[in-house]
């Protein structure tokens, strides 16, 4: 069970528009990532317990229980969100790690395209991620993506389906089960609009 207390639940994560840091840094509380040493490259794509792996490896510090996932809003401002709040991404987790199979042969990666990278890379790296996500978790959503995603829409670009199909059930499943205390929404541009709190698949706030 967690160990975040009621009143964490009964509001937003904190006042977005009532903190001053707008990015990470080296002297910012929001850094990490454990960096590869390039030289090295891996032989083959990173999967799902490769991910898992390295996310619960205590070695590494991974701060599961101060998690962001975003859908339909660009890197930015889920970034600048997560750093006001000491908290982490997918993305600033990962850091260079597995870098050449972070994207596609066009940008210097491994993929032949960039629906292959996500395919092979960032989905199973969020599924990974969602499923062993803990205590209390944000997501931040664009209005559209949120819409799409409550509409069950799978003809939207890949990041609503990814949060509806791969993170949201992991993360419901988890709350269930009493690993992750809260998921609590909110919507771009920033600073960040709180929403509310999501308990089902089948949120409609």
């Amino acid at each position: 069970m967690s160990n975040y207390s009621s009143e964490a639940h009964q509001k937003p994560l904190a006042n977005e528009t009532s903190v001053t840091s707008t990015t990470t840094s080296a002297s910012g509380a929001a850094t990490l990532a454990p960096q590869d040493d390039l030289s090295k490259a891996t032989a083959k794509p990173p999967d799902f317990d490769d991910f898992k792996d390295f996310f619960t490896n205590k070695d590494n510090n991974i701060k599961r229980h101060m998690l962001v996932f975003w859908s339909g809003t660009g890197i930015d401002d889920p970034q600048t969100f997560a750093g006001r709040q000491d908290r982490f991404t997918l993305e600033m987790i990962v850091g260079t790690k597995w870098k050449q199979y972070q994207t596609d042969k066009a940008h210097g990666g491994y993929w032949k395209t960039w629906y292959d990278c996500v395919d092979g890379f960032w989905t199973p790296a969020s599924d990974a991620l969602s499923s062993v996500a803990t205590g209390d978790v944000a997501v931040i959503l664009s209005a559209d993506a949120d819409y799409l995603q409550q509409q069950e829409d799978p003809t939207h670009a890949t990041c609503p389906t990814c949060w509806y199909n791969t993170e949201k059930p992991n993360l419901i499943h988890n709350l269930l089960k009493g690993s992750v205390a809260g998921i609590f929404k909110y919507h771009t541009p920033l600073p960040a609009k709180y929403i509310g709190k999501i308990t089902s698949m089948g949120d409609k706030l």
